[in-house]
């Protein structure tokens, strides 16, 4: 009895290991479509698999336009644009007078960083007494679109912030490496924020050598996220469980209530904009309610209404409104934002709070 329980224990460790080796040799030679990261890690709060997507994307989502010490990545910058504004060099910024100034992450900076279509520049276009100014950068997590709107409100006189967030923005904040390495803040114990990363001196290849992947064995990681995704039913998107949801709130919580006192301490306006993926304007999830939550305590504009109202009223779909992979606007949804924000932003600025009233 004891030898047949041995054979089987022997027989299933070998198999496992087979399996194991089976499953590297066939990433290594990208064979079956297993060099796909959404087969093993949860790309919403693990820092595996970014790191593998870029491994195994042959890096040609990191950063082109180079690193940036402080963000990590930001738009081209040069003498006469240091801050990498989207759409400003064809004329001089204007530092001194009142100006719009949008952050946030490819919703506001557009997906190929051209300012054609954005809605910053179709704002500016419907507002044309007004400076409006693009900040906006693909790929940022709402830690980094603080931090850039800090690094901005260091350049102008009388900013007035537009800081847009995409509900998966939130999820970014806690990651370490995005589409290349990136500043992390940590909520500490006394309740302060603390930037780590920094200063970030590295391309996305050579960060990647200092800190491989390092899963013990796929075959586990790929166990452990098919039952994640399995439990997760309908419930969930194809994300699987959500994870580290308290943290992220927590973390998310503390940089919004930073920017808002940044903000009221230079008498600068602040308005939050929100974003929704297409599947989110009809799946509630945990971060539509949590920047519900937040929005009782700042001024936010929703765009989620603003689209289900003007899809209604036009008789079309949703879809209209949204890049085929249903994860960005497209032109005709930043018209549409952009028309509902020259009606509403007016309205803010002249006011020294960023509190709602």
């Amino acid at each position: 009895m004891r030898t047949k329980i041995t054979f089987f224990s022997v027989s299933i460790l070998i198999t496992l290991l087979l399996l194991e080796v089976f499953i590297r040799v066939a990433i290594a030679a990208d064979l079956g479509g297993l060099r796909n990261p959404d087969l093993f890690f949860n790309n919403l709060s693990d820092d595996e698999y970014w790191k593998h997507r870029l491994l195994w994307t042959d890096f040609r989502e990191a950063p082109k336009r180079g690193i940036d010490p402080e963000l990590g990545w930001v738009t081209e910058e040069n003498a006469g644009n240091p801050l990498g504004i989207i759409g400003a060099g064809h004329g001089a910024i204007d530092y001194q007078s009142p100006a719009i100034l949008f952050v946030g992450d490819s919703y506001i900076g557009g997906i190929d960083g051209r300012p054609a279509g954005t809605i910053p520049t179709a704002v500016g276009q419907l507002l044309p007494e007004q400076n409006v100014y693009n900040l906006g950068v693909p790929g940022y997590g709402v830690g980094q679109s603080y931090l850039r709107m800090r690094q901005a409100s260091a350049h102008f006189t009388h900013p007035f912030f537009v800081f847009g967030i995409l509900t998966f923005d939130l999820d970014r904040s806690i990651l370490n490496v995005f589409s290349g390495p990136k500043p992390r803040l940590e909520l500490s114990d006394s309740g302060e924020l603390i930037v780590h990363n920094r200063p970030i001196t590295q391309t996305a290849e050579a960060w990647l050598q200092d800190h491989p992947p390092a899963p013990r064995s796929y075959l586990l990681t790929f166990t452990r996220r098919t039952l994640a995704v399995l439990r997760a039913k309908n419930n969930q998107p194809a994300y699987g469980l959500e994870t580290r949801v308290e943290e992220k709130q927590a973390l998310n919580a503390a940089i919004m209530a930073r920017a808002a006192a940044d903000a009221a301490e230079r008498q600068a306006p602040l308005v939050f904009l929100l974003f929704y993926t297409r599947s989110e304007l009809t799946w509630p999830n945990w971060r539509e309610e949590f920047l519900a939550e937040q929005c009782r305590l700042y001024t936010c504009l929703d765009t989620k209404p603003v689209l289900l109202r003007a899809a209604a009223a036009r008789g079309v779909e949703t879809a209209a409104f949204y890049t085929a992979d249903g994860l960005h606007l497209n032109e005709a949804g930043n018209a549409v934002v952009a028309a509902f924000l020259s009606r509403e932003l007016p309205v803010y600025f002249s006011r020294k709070s960023t509190h709602s009233p």
